[in-house]
């Protein structure tokens, strides 16, 4: 027993983590579970692979957080989706699950700023991010990509970005495109993030992404060309780069090979990459001969094109709620906070699955934009049942990137403190061997984060975890003046929201009662 603690500890893997091994003690450590029935070569295996979490990687599998029968409602619901699928069924054999990703990629486009949904949390933008990730030429992501911008172009929606460009030339380009719908489309996008992270020229373009598809107000000052005054002094006019209202989707395409060689875990934490739907076919899909296209085919291709070209016609719209819909919405949302908890690598879940609860309810309303004027519970059945399939999809994609040397660090001394509530510093260094440096930097980021309090004591510090809370989000009443709602214009982002405050804070649920919302 003494050789394989001293081995354990040479691995740095005689921590409390080990206790939850099944069939283990609930209280004692490596050895104690040992002597409990682990098997030795299965322990001494995972503690050289880093963590327990590699074992429960390969028996944990997500959770549907939707029943059959809300499935089988959302998927009968007749939308603009599912008629470009079968239109594009008759034109490639592509994954159905890359041709609703365009779908909806286009129809997010074609409805923009006009969708106008007021939550207690902020106003949504309904922008999507899809990412194709499959061999090349197999799956025919270029293909599924070509038969959407052509049917954009057909409806005369003249939205797609260029292919390149420096962050001060895409700012300027969107600022050129303020209040209208940007659509960047990229048949092969490792090459571009690959730059996003290594090229000087592009330093800041990632963040400038993220603002846009926040839809965030960005405004930026340049030193501007020299000029001379009257009096013959010379100085300089600034330039102003100024975006009010941009709004930015993505459709693009990845080999899965090369987006593990160039992704960052950095890019998971810091947000740019849960932001994307990640579409993982689940495999090959059989060969369709190749055909001329008929005067049948360019007919359908021609009425769904009309179709989107009238729901791009639609006005302003801005969306009530059914108590029902945001009920559901709700729950799906404390669902998935939870269900983040319990997988293996939470510090990646949580950022995806928080973020595909908001794209549920992102293509919630755009369903409800173009059937009229209220989000109903159909709406949400159908954004939950897609964002379900890209949640799972992402998640996996995602997890084989695995955590930072750090952010594992950072999540086993996450784990300690939420078992052992109010746990001494000391004690956590000893029970994973950290030095005094490591846990000043651990304590700091969980702290920042929000994740435990520090409280002195006589012998130093002890640590207790935050509660997890939930809050329940309804539908703010658009504020008006004179019984007319104001323009998209004369309201900022934002400002609405600031002047309603006072209705405007989240409402605590309990955790069994759901209640009104």
């Amino acid at each position: 027993m003494n050789r394989i603690t001293k081995r354990l500890r040479v691995l740095g893997a005689q921590d409390v983590r080990l206790i939850e091994w099944q069939g283990a003690p609930e209280n004692g450590d490596a050895a104690d579970a040992i002597e409990a029935g682990v098997d030795i070569g299965a322990l001494l295996n995972t503690a050289a692979t880093g963590s327990a979490d590699a074992d429960e990687s390969e028996t944990w599998t997500a959770r549907d957080l939707i029943n059959e029968s809300e499935a089988l409602r959302a998927r009968g619901h007749p939308t603009w989706v599912r008629a470009f699928i079968d239109y594009a069924d008759m034109r490639t054999d592509a994954p159905r699950a890359f041709k609703e990703g365009v779908a909806w990629a286009a129809l997010s486009v074609a409805t923009g700023r006009r969708v106008k949904l007021r939550l207690t949390i902020g106003d949504v933008v309904v922008t999507i991010w899809i990412m194709l990730v499959a061999d090349s030429t197999v799956h025919r992501k270029s293909t599924i990509l070509n038969i959407g911008t052509d049917i954009l172009d057909k409806a005369d929606l003249p939205v797609v970005a260029p292919d390149d460009f420096s962050p001060q030339r895409f700012a300027t380009f969107m600022g050129e495109r303020d209040g209208t719908q940007v659509l960047f489309r990229r048949d092969e996008f490792a090459g571009f993030y690959d730059g996003l992270n290594r090229l000087e020229h592009q330093v800041g373009l990632k963040q400038l992404l993220i603002a846009f598809y926040d839809g965030r107000k960005y405004e930026r000052q340049l030193q501007g060309d020299k000029v001379k005054d009257d009096d013959g002094a010379v100085r300089r006019r600034p330039e102003v780069i100024k975006a009010e209202a941009p709004f930015l989707s993505i459709a693009a395409g990845i080999q899965r090979e090369l987006f593990l060689d160039v992704a960052r875990h950095e890019d998971i934490s810091g947000g740019f990459l849960p932001r994307f739907s990640f579409i993982v076919p689940d495999g090959a899909t059989d060969y369709a001969d190749v055909g001329i296209v008929t005067a049948n085919i360019d007919q359908v291709g021609s009425e769904l094109a009309a179709n989107l070209s009238e729901i791009a016609a639609l006005p302003e719209r801005s969306l009530a709620a059914e108590p029902e819909a945001l009920r559901r919405w709700n729950r799906y949302c404390k669902d998935l906070q939870e269900e983040a908890g319990k997988t293996p690598i939470p510090s990646i879940a949580a950022p995806v699955f928080e973020r595909h609860g908001h794209i549920a309810l992102k293509l919630a309303a755009i369903l409800a934009f173009c059937e009229g004027i209220t989000l109903s519970l159909a709406h949400v059945l159908v954004g939950i049942e897609t964002a379900e399939r890209w949640r799972k999809s992402s998640v996996a994609l995602l997890s084989a990137l695995g955590p930072s040397r750090d952010e594992k660090r950072v999540q086993r001394v996450l784990d300690l403190v939420r078992r052992k509530p109010g746990i001494g510093r000391g004690k956590v260094m000893q029970a994973l061997r950290l030095m005094a440096k490591d846990i000043d930097q651990i304590e700091a980021t969980l702290r920042d984060r929000g994740l435990i309090t520090i409280n002195p004591t006589a012998k130093g510090k002890a640590y207790a975890p935050v509660p997890g809370t939930y809050e329940s989000y309804e539908v703010l009443p658009t504020p008006s003046r004179n019984g007319r709602a104001p323009s998209a214009d004369t309201t900022p982002p934002g400002k609405a929201l600031d002047k309603t405050s006072k209705v405007a804070k989240p409402a605590t649920v309990d955790n069994d009662d759901w209640g009104e919302v």
